[in-house]
């Protein structure tokens, strides 16, 4: 059986703007956690205080992972981004209250890093209200989720509905992803196949946290997608 994770949008938030070559280490290292939770190269640490019900695992020298165990199925991943950024992530998880637009009271985030902290965090708090879902995924999927990254934001609008069908226009997706759909997307039905491997590297955004397309109106410019049911 693949690994696996329970991925929450809070990950794929912080996962958006990885560095290839981090993305590449960040897999290897849940990979690893899969295969040995205890692998020393990990450097597996129990977090403390009031964020003591998470863990973190080391990716390399700059990045950790965040996550939350969740026996008896798959750890729950729920942030990854440079260290301090990670453990300050860690710690804010525990506070009753959403951060508005700055990372600390009024201030306003200073950079990229910064602002999919506050991203995360506010997308962890929906989930934590009931007003976001998680799935889990195949580290596979995940991976070229995550890697392929055009598509990502695919997966985070199918990780917010909780009913069993989603409906969404093509200039809807096209704002998601901040770019144009493949002109074979509106030409072409078999774009839209639920099929992995090869270049059909978006039915990963979908299929990945558990969607498949059920119906696509080419003239129309619409795609509904179904929750698979398990």
């Amino acid at each position: 059986m693949p690994a696996a994770v329970t991925v929450l949008d809070s990950f794929l938030s912080s996962a958006y703007d990885l560095p290839k070559e981090t993305g590449r280490k960040v897999f290897k290292a849940l990979r690893n956690f899969a295969n040995d939770p205890r692998n020393v190269g990990l450097n597996l640490e129990r977090l403390q205080g009031k964020a003591n019900d998470l863990w973190s695992i080391r990716v390399d020298d700059d990045y950790r992972i965040i996550f939350r165990e969740s026996e008896p199925g798959p750890p729950v991943v729920l942030f990854v981004g440079k260290h301090d950024l990670a453990y300050r992530f860690a710690d804010r998880t525990t506070h009753s209250q959403a951060p508005s637009i700055g990372l600390f009271s009024r201030e306003k985030p200073s950079g990229i890093e910064e602002v999919q902290e506050v991203t995360a965090l506010m997308n962890l708090r929906r989930v934590q209200k009931g007003e976001a879902a998680a799935a889990t995924v195949d580290l596979e999927d995940l991976e070229t989720i995550v890697n392929t990254r055009k598509y990502l934001p695919i997966a985070r609008l199918l990780l917010q509905e909780h009913g069993t069908s989603a409906g969404f226009t093509f200039a809807q997706l096209e704002k998601a992803i901040g770019d144009q759909l493949p002109a074979s997307a509106r030409k072409h039905r078999p774009w839209w196949a639920n099929e992995r491997g090869g270049s059909h590297v978006q039915a990963s955004s979908w299929l990945g946290v558990g969607w498949k397309v059920g119906s696509v109106d080419l003239t129309g410019g619409i795609v509904t997608f179904n929750r698979i049911q398990t």
